[in-house]
């Protein structure tokens, strides 16, 4: 019978062989060892494990966690006030050499090593911006659910998870742009005609949320509750992800921002709750507010 050996993503071979593979059982993923450095491949569908507890019935396209800098685990992350640049790049939770980096000196966001609850964040000043790579941008057809973290610093609002042509959004609390620079669909401050929500402001923690369904209906929950609904006109392929925390310099976010999550499919209520109640775990039920879907 075949087999194929097993490990954690904090119990890898020390010294691994070219070509050595494994199943990795806490991230789900095949890993491969290429003569340097460890490659995953995770699992196209299947539960997502969020923290040993509260699980998702589907992976997530990305994940990115201020807690797990490396993508891995807690350890090897960056001392307070590092840039995150070309060599100190933040990694995904679900596949590793997805990445995101800002090589401009003027728009590198700052690694924080404690913030609400003792957790880590990165910070944003109002002008940095993360990329994600050329090759990994996501192009998404009908149904996501994007989820965040992150806490504002004034009420300049936060552009969290942006796309191609970002720097032509309006102020925004969370946008995506979708094929180039032709199409948005945002949630603004000063509003549009394909939806309005409120603009957090001040200190607090909020849990963003924004889900699409196959009826292409949109809509944003702050908390776990609905704050406002779009009917988008574009169906087509959705550039969404080239940008992350910031839109540009002109939109860029202020604030601290402590994971995000995409998904390619409008969640169930069941796996909506599971990611409030991964938030209100890990940062405290006192700073992470949720409200439940029945």
């Amino acid at each position: 019978m075949t087999t194929i050996n097993t490990c954690t993503s904090s119990t890898r071979p020390s010294s691994p062989l070219s070509g050595d593979t494994l199943f990795e059982t806490d991230s789900e993923s095949l890993i491969t060892y290429d003569g340097s450095a460890w490659k995953s491949y995770a699992a196209d569908d299947g539960n997502y494990n969020l923290d040993g507890t509260n699980i998702t019935s589907t992976r997530p396209l990305c994940h990115f966690d201020a807690e797990y800098f490396n993508g891995l685990d807690a350890s090897g992350n960056p001392a307070n006030d590092t840039s995150i640049n070309t060599s100190t790049v933040w990694k995904c939770r679900v596949d590793t050499s997805t990445t995101l980096a800002q090589d401009v000196a003027s728009k590198m966001p700052l690694y924080k090593t404690s913030g609400t609850n003792s957790k880590p964040y990165v910070y944003c000043d109002g002008g940095d911006v993360l990329y994600l790579s050329s090759d990994k941008i996501f192009k998404l057809h009908g149904e996501l659910t994007a989820f965040s973290i992150a806490e504002h610093s004034n009420s300049r609002p936060a552009t969290i998870f942006g796309g191609a042509g970002g720097d032509n959004s309006p102020s925004s609390s969370l946008f995506f742009g979708f094929d180039g620079n032709t199409y948005y669909l945002y949630f603004s401050q000063t509003g549009a005609a394909n939806g309005t929500a409120p603009v957090v402001s001040g200190t607090d923690m909020q849990s963003l949320m924004i889900s699409r369904d196959s009826s292409n209906n949109t809509k944003l929950f702050m908390d776990g509750s609905n704050q406002g609904s779009a009917v988008g006109t574009n169906t087509g392929p959705q550039v969404i992800g080239s940008v992350f925390m910031g839109g540009g310099n002109q939109y860029g976010m202020v604030g601290n921002v402590y994971e995000f999550m995409l998904f390619s499919t409008s969640l169930s209520n069941a796996d909506r709750n599971a990611l409030g109640a991964y938030a209100q775990a890990k940062y405290g039920s006192s700073n992470v507010n949720w409200t439940d879907f029945s």
